[in-house]
């Protein structure tokens, strides 16, 4: 029988063994990502209210890793990425000015780059794979998004170092409303990362959508190889934007990459489509309060499964469904 789709609120982790740490201290929670360590794997999604320059350095200062959106002029792009002494990656998309937007971020030292589209099964991608390789070899790839085997082999065989594993499971992306797609995210990647594994694929899997309190987190890192989020950075002191007081309560504006005002803005005219929402999200405080949260429950399941890293979780983790 067939499982039903599962998001992350439908499980709860099950631990099987004794626990042999003493503190969560004890466990690691580095990932390898893009030939760097990374202490906190959450990457920060490439999404105007989240991602610029300056949040991305910061997100660095604590041992993350983000992505520069690209709904933006190439020079302020540009000037975003060496604003942050390089510590970034860049999005870029597959229509318009991405060869030119390409190639001005790697003549700045760019090597880090995200294919940027809903669909990231698409015939296109490889296509423009194909582009970026062919003209420089010491880059890193990151595409998508997918949910399914087929797209997985598919940017799989194309060369992609990753891919974001996911579709519709934002907090402010309507696709699932507009168009009937929706993928459980914890079912999704555990098929998707088996799928990885029984075929020795080298491909990472990005965790993409869905992720907004430390549990969830835990959940993703048992079935995929890092994770990446929008929302749960969004309304911090470091993201972009004004915080703005409405009702006695502080806010800050948070916007889907296919929202209204997103594509107006990028495309300087009524966009033909609209999968993403414009929302409020209550205002934080620091980044460094969020990563704290997120890594110290991170680390307290690593206890809890008696499992010093996030490579052995995935060995041991056990799971009920709520």
């Amino acid at each position: 029988m067939k499982e039903r789709g599962l998001d992350y609120k439908d499980i709860h982790l099950l631990p099987h063994e004794v626990s042999s740490f003493s503190s969560r201290d004890d466990v690691s929670t580095d990932i390898i990502f893009c030939g760097q360590k990374l202490k906190f794997g959450i990457l920060a999604a490439p999404m105007p209210d989240v991602s610029d320059g300056a949040f991305c350095y910061e997100l660095h200062k604590f041992g993350g890793f983000g992505f520069i959106h690209r709904f933006q002029e190439i020079a302020t792009q540009v000037c975003d990425f060496r604003h942050c002494g390089q510590k970034a990656g860049c999005a870029i998309g597959i229509n318009g000015d991405y060869k030119e937007r390409y190639q001005a971020l790697y003549d700045n030292g760019c090597r880090i780059f995200l294919i940027d589209v809903a669909n990231g099964a698409n015939l296109n991608i490889g296509k423009i794979v194909n582009e970026l390789y062919s003209a420089y070899s010491d880059i890193y790839i990151i595409a998508g998004n997918i949910a399914s085997r087929e797209g997985l082999k598919f940017l799989n065989d194309i060369g992609v170092y990753a891919a974001r594993v996911g579709i519709a499971g934002g907090s402010v992306c309507s696709t699932k409303i507009a168009t009937g797609i929706y993928t459980p995210m914890f079912s999704v990647l555990k098929d998707l990362y088996q799928y990885k594994q029984d075929f020795n694929f080298d491909i990472k899997i990005i965790a993409d959508g869905g992720i907004k309190i430390p549990a969830d987190y835990c959940k993703a890192m048992c079935v995929a190889d890092i994770a990446m989020a929008g929302g749960i950075f969004a309304g911090t002191d470091e993201s972009p934007g004004n915080v703005i007081k409405n009702d006695g309560k502080l806010y800050k504006i948070f916007r889907g990459a296919a929202s209204y005002g997103v594509q107006k803005y990028d495309a300087g005219k009524e966009p033909k489509y609209v999968e993403g929402l414009e929302t409020l999200v209550e205002y934080k405080g620091s980044l460094e309060k969020v990563v704290t949260s997120f890594n110290n429950g991170l680390k307290s399941c690593l206890s809890y499964m008696n499992a010093k890293d996030i490579d052995e979780l995935k060995t041991k983790y056990h799971y009920v469904t709520a």
